[in-house]
């Protein structure tokens, strides 16, 4: 019975160890398989060196609509996010007083003109009474005293005359304020745009002194960009410079502006000066407030590229690297980077034009791995 018992254990330690060894063998053969990969090639291209900074969208007109003149609203025809157009009635404030002043300027002018006809008519005649006695007073047949009176009274029917002109023109003036005054009752959209806020409600009386804000009105139809860059790029941005944003609201969309100006003062406690890009705003999508990653273009260099596919980082490091195809096989090299354009990322050291990178299936490798190249990509 015990040598039974130990041939059933030597038999058993065999097959067991046969076993391990076909698995060992089988896991060998697993590792030495080939890992199917894409790559692509380092390649030269040209690349914009860019300013990078954070700015706001700012509306490109905003303008707080205030009354011309006190009254009390009657009318409120918009509301904060309505659309408006130029020449839109936004607000209108009771009229009644200003058509009463409006008739009783008119009424003041028709009395203006009817004083002034009564001179014209008064002047002639005076002044063919003053022609006859300037003839008989030169002929001496009148005497000087007759004639002094009558000189007197024919230039006292011209000042009436140029008077009562004055009074016609002052009427006619303010006839004119009257109006204006009726017109200013209702309040006009100065621009296409949208009213951003709404201040007053109906029934509530505004006045010019101080005045009183009542609508926010913006046009967004374009906007601009403000932003801060460091005084040391100060030599590279210039005006009509292209920018390149992007929005937290939009992260996968790109817009595209141009710098239409550039404020002439640094700050001495940033030693930043400020920007304004020019955008259209299809839409109207891009909102006053909103957060812009900004890239600022400066000039254009040639460097080598490859696709950020293709690069990968040390965990808790700032560095990265990739793994480069040597035959068969691959090697992880540690990369230099520079500018950063779209997908494509400037190596500044690390690899050669011309080099093979992989760009899928690069989390399995390491230095040595065989691999099989099953396709490539363009670093477009």
């Amino acid at each position: 019975m015990k040598r039974f018992l130990t041939i059933l254990l030597v038999l058993t330690f065999i097959a067991g160890a046969g076993c391990k060894a076909k698995q060992e063998k089988q896991s060998e053969k697993k590792a030495e398989k080939p890992i199917p990969v894409r790559t692509t090639d380092v390649r030269a291209r040209d690349l914009w060196v860019t300013v990078s900074s954070v700015g706001t969208v700012k509306p490109n007109l905003m303008v707080v609509i205030k009354p011309k003149i006190p009254g009390k609203i009657v009318k409120i025809h918009v509301d904060e996010g309505d659309r408006i157009r130029k020449g839109d009635v936004l607000i209108e404030l009771d009229p009644e007083d200003y058509e009463l002043a409006v008739k009783n300027a008119r009424a003041a002018l028709k009395a203006a003109q009817f004083a002034n006809e009564e001179a014209k008519v008064n002047l002639k005649e005076t002044e063919e009474d003053w022609k006859r006695y300037k003839r008989l007073y030169e002929k001496k047949v009148i005497a000087k005293q007759k004639w002094d009176h009558m000189n007197a009274g024919y230039h006292k029917a011209r000042i009436l005359k140029d008077l009562t002109a004055a009074k016609v023109s002052r009427a006619k003036v303010a006839l004119e304020m009257a109006l204006t005054n009726l017109k200013n009752t209702k309040l006009i959209a100065p621009f296409d745009g949208i009213v951003a806020k709404r201040l007053v409600d109906p029934g509530d009386r505004v006045y010019t002194m101080p005045p009183t804000a009542l609508l926010v009105v913006m046009d967004i139809s374009k906007v601009k960009v403000v932003t801060d860059v460091p005084e040391r790029d100060m030599e590279a941005v210039h005006l009509l410079a292209e920018a390149i944003m992007k929005f937290d609201a939009f992260p996968e969309k790109t817009f595209t502006g141009k710098i239409t100006k550039i404020y002439p003062d640094v700050d001495p406690v940033t030693r930043n000066f400020t920007v304004e890009i020019e955008l259209d705003n299809p839409g109207q999508k891009l909102r006053a407030g909103m957060f812009a990653h900004v890239q600022i273009k400066t000039k254009r260099i040639q460097g080598l590229v490859i696709p950020r596919s293709a690069m990968l980082k040390i965990p808790g490091t700032g560095v990265f690297y990739a793994f480069k195809v040597e035959g068969k096989t691959v090697k992880k090299v540690n990369l230099e980077t520079g500018i950063t354009e779209g997908n494509l990322v400037q190596i500044v050291k690390g690899l050669q034009q011309g080099d093979k990178v992989v760009t899928v299936g690069n989390t399995r490798l390491r230095t040595g791995t065989k691999i099989e190249i099953v396709g490539g990509e363009h670093n477009e």
